[in-house]
Parts: structure tokens; C-alpha cells; sequence
């Protein structure tokens, strides 16, 4: 089924012909097995456990009128664009006959800048170009099983695997020279535009900061990014001497083998938050992995985007709970306090095929409450100014209605799990707690039978 969407842009440029084949077709597992992946083997067998199977995702973008050799299998191959150089009638058939040929279930491709007769507008403003012939026009081109994506979203079925991924594709690119589906400095073409529900973003196109040759990314599709959280993003690096790359992370060898990326690019693969966020073995299995990737990502971000949502604050405690970082913990909460949203109105995440994930959310608005509540008792207030204030000013806020925050219902009706939890601390030199026992296990953990310390949660 086909999804219209609103405007969306973000392309990738680049020069296939001085790439690789293996590294143009370099095969990427979607962001539904990445995190089993990424971290350490030993929580493999727990993600498994919560979906029926990975998905396959093979990218290519830019083939520029050429036919990759030993295109890696998989379940979806994906195109990002410039399947031309001259974007003319037979070029494109060329390439469309070429996609088609592939064994690949679902093929799903968008325009490139170069792909110019699939851009009307720019067909009908160059008349020059001799595109508009009649036979040989957008409308007359064969795709036979290939998808084309333009501003659209389409669900696929992946057979066998009982399982459906949402992908999302847009031509569009910044402006570069005279080409098709481009738009100008400062648009804010990407604004709300990749529909809810996204796996997968196919675009021409980087983000600011990302595979863009430095800095000439969209600023714009960064934030959509952030707002939209799609799985994994498909797209072409920027920069004519920039092998082709998706946003999940490279394949590391060269044509012989050899080590080809750099440790600070493989790190750099959780650009930006895919929720839900990860199963808590899954981060407790290699925790200073994760905090390098939220490290990267809080870096790497927008601006102001941390004042998203009271759900993405909530997931974000998540996971610097889980990594056991006081200060990103405290960080997030002072976020929560400032942006004025009322812990009750923390919507409910949903178990989402994982039980254990849902039972330690739950347990972050009670110590949000908590934590809220003491600076309460001690005389701040939510609607107070966030800035320094004179002695006088503290002390009439001091002398406001107390308004004390509770816990959204939702976190009462999530039952405790069957089986303890435990999230150890990484204090050096402390003993890691033995039982639920203990007088320093957290009572909001304990109800729902997760044996872990209080968050450091208390600071003014």
C-alpha cells in the first residue's frame, strides 16, 4: 500500500564510479536487528527472543548507468539515487531493466539530482533539454516490480518472516549546480515530513553533520531525524570522493579486505534515537559502548532538540539508567523540570514485545515524582523563571501553592516480571547489591521485581 506524504527532501551525491562495488553494495542489516548486533554477543540470545528474524536491507545509490557485479541477497534492495548521468529516457529504462533483473523480493528506488526526467518541473522549465519527447517521457518508463518512491511511503511484507517495514523516500537535495528535485537554502522542506511509522528513510541526500563533506548536510533533515526516528536511513554521502554510505554504519573492508574505516566512524552508527530504545540485557551487556554512542549522539544533535517529548525524556532516562550516567540522568531530568510537562502526562510506551523494557519504564516516573517532589518541599516551583533570582524573588515563589507531581496510572498496571531483573551498578569499590533485601535496592524497581540502586535522582 502506498502512503502520500507532505514534502521531503534530503539527497546524497557522490561518484559510483570510483567506488567499489562491495562497498556500493554494501549489505545493511535494518535497525531491527542492529541493536543484537552492535552490542556484545552475550545478549544475542534475548534480542532474538523478541522478534521473529532479522531483515536484510542491501544498499546501493549513484550506479551513474553502471551494473554492479555481486550484489549481496536480502530481503529489500534499495536505490538511492542517480541511477543516471544524464537523467535521460534511455538511461533511466536502463537502469530500471537492470533493478529488475535482481532476485531481490521488494525493490524500492527514488530519483537522484541527475535523474532529471523524473522531475517534471525541471522537465518543463528546460525545454532546451529535449526531455519532454513524446515516447520517451516519465509516464512511458517500465518498472515492472521496482518500487518508486517521490514524497511517498510504502508497507512492505517481508514473506517468511511475519513481519511488515514501513519505508519512506524522497528525491529531493539542496541546491548544487542546475539539477532535478532541488530546493534552496534555509527551506524547511523536511518539517514533518516523513510519515509516523517509519523503518526505513530513503534519501539522495545526508544530514547536517553526517557523511555531508563537511557541513553541507540539511539542517533541516536533521531535525526531521530527530522527530521522526526512523530505523535506519539510506543515503548517499556527499563529496565526490566519499565512497557510498548508509546511516547504520559501513562495511569495514576494501576490495581486499582490509581494515577501510576508522574506530570513531564504527562507533558513530546511533546517530540519532530509534525508539523504543534497546532491551535492558541488550545495553547492560556492553554499557560503555552504549554511553560512547549516546555520548556521540548528544553531541551530534540539533539544536533544543532534547525538549522534544515528556515519552522521548522518559526513553532517554531509560537508557542513561541502564548505562548508569549520573549526570546525563540528571541532565534529562532538568530537562523534564524546565519544559513544564507534568509527570502524570508521561504517555504510555506500551509493552511492544518486551516486557522487561516496559517494566523499567514504568519505574522512572516514580523516581521523576520523587525527585520532583523533594525540590518541591524545599521550595522551588515548576513555573518559576529559569533564570538566577534575587533573594525576594526566591522567596515569593517559595510562598506559592505547593503542586506536587504523581505518576501516570499507566505505570500501576504494569505487572512486576515473573523473573528479577537485576541492573547492576558500575561503582567502583561498592559491592553490587545480592537481593531485593537489601536496604538499598530501589523500592520503585522492587515493585515490579527489578533489583537495582536509586538513580542518582536528588540534586538541586
Amino acid at each position: 500500500m502506498s502512503v502520500k506524504i507532505g514534502t521531503i527532501s534530503g539527497p546524497f551525491v557522490g561518484s559510483a564510479q570510483r567506488q567499489s562495488t562491495a562497498v556500493r553494495a554494501a549489505r545493511w542489516l535494518s535497525r531491527f536487528q542492529q541493536d543484537s548486533q552492535q552490542l556484545d554477543a552475550v545478549a544475542s540470545e534475548a534480542a532474538e527472543s523478541l522478534h521473529p528474524g532479522p531483515v536484510t536491507v542491501v544498499c546501493l545509490s549513484d550506479t551513474h548507468n553502471t551494473n554492479p557485479t555481486s550484489v549481496p541477497d536480502g530481503d529489500i534492495l534499495l536505490h538511492a539515487g542517480d541511477l543516471s548521468q544524464y537523467g535521460n529516457f534511455a538511461e533511466l529504462q536502463a537502469q530500471l531493466a537492470w533493478l529488475q533483473s535482481q532476485p531481490h523480493p521488494h525493490k524500492v528506488v527514488i530519483a537522484g539530482n541527475h535523474d532529471l526526467i523524473l522531475d517534471t518541473a525541471f522537465v518543463a522549465a528546460h525545454p532546451d533539454r529535449e526531455l519532454d519527447l513524446a515516447g520517451r517521457r516519465r509516464s512511458d518508463l517500465d518498472r515492472g516490480d521496482v518500487l518508486y518512491l517521490e514524497y511517498e511511503a510504502v508497507d512492505l511484507e517481508i514473506k517468511g518472516k511475519d513481519r511488515s517495514v514501513r519505508i519512506s523516500g524522497s528525491p529531493w537535495t539542496p541546491r548544487f549546480g542546475s539539477f532535478a528535485f532541488q530546493y534552496g537554502d534555509g527551506e524547511a522542506t523536511w518539517t514533518n515530513a516523513v510519515p509516523d511509522g517509519t523503518d526505513i528513510l530513503l534519501t539522495h541526500g545526508p544530514p547536517k553533520g553526517y557523511l555531508d563533506d563537511g557541513g553541507k548536510g540539511c539542517p533541516s533533515l536533521l531535525a526531521e531525524l530527530w522527530r521522526s526516528r526512523p530505523k535506519l536511513v539510506a543515503v548517499r554521502s556527499r563529496g565526490q570522493d566519499r565512497p557510498n554510505e548508509a546511516m547504520e554504519g559501513d562495511d569495514p573492508t576494501d576490495e581486499e579486505g582490509h581494515e577501510s574505516v576508522d574506530e570513531e566512524s564504527k562507533n558513530e552508527d546511533l546517530w540519532f534515537p530509534s525508539w523504543p530504545p534497546p532491551n535492558p540485557r541488550q545495553i547492560l551487556a556492553d554499557r560503555e559502548a552504549y554511553r560512547r554512542r549516546l555520548g556521540y549522539r548528544r553531541y551530534l544533535a540539533p539544536e533544543r532538540v532534547f525538549e522534544d517529548s515528556p515519552l522521548f525524556v522518559l526513553y532517554r532516562l531509560y537508557e542513561w539508567i541502564m548505562a548508569h550516567h549520573y549526570i546525563n540522568i540528571r541532565n534529562e531530568l532538568e530537562t523534564f523540570w524546565w519544559t513544564r510537562w507534568l509527570v502524570s502526562s508521561i504517555p504510555d510506551p506500551g509493552e511492544q514485545g518486551d516486557p522487561e523494557r516496559y517494566a523499567v519504564l514504568a519505574c522512572i516516573p516514580g523516581l521523576i515524582v520523587e525527585s520532583f517532589n523533594q525540590r518541591i518541599d524545599h521550595g522551588l516551583r515548576r513555573k518559576e523563571p529559569s533564570a538566577i533570582l534575587s533573594l525576594e524573588e526566591q522567596l515569593y515563589w517559595a510562598s506559592t501553592p505547593q503542586k506536587y507531581e504523581k505518576e501516570p496510572a499507566w505505570t500501576e498496571e504494569v505487572p512486576p516480571l515473573p523473573d528479577m531483573l537485576h541492573i547492576p551498578h558500575s561503582q567502583p569499590h561498592t559491592e553490587q547489591l545480592a537481593s531485593l533485601d537489601d536496604p538499598d535496592a530501589d523500592p520503585h524497581f522492587k515493585k515490579k521485581n527489578i533489583l537495582a540502586i536509586r538513580p542518582h535522582i536528588h540534586f538541586i
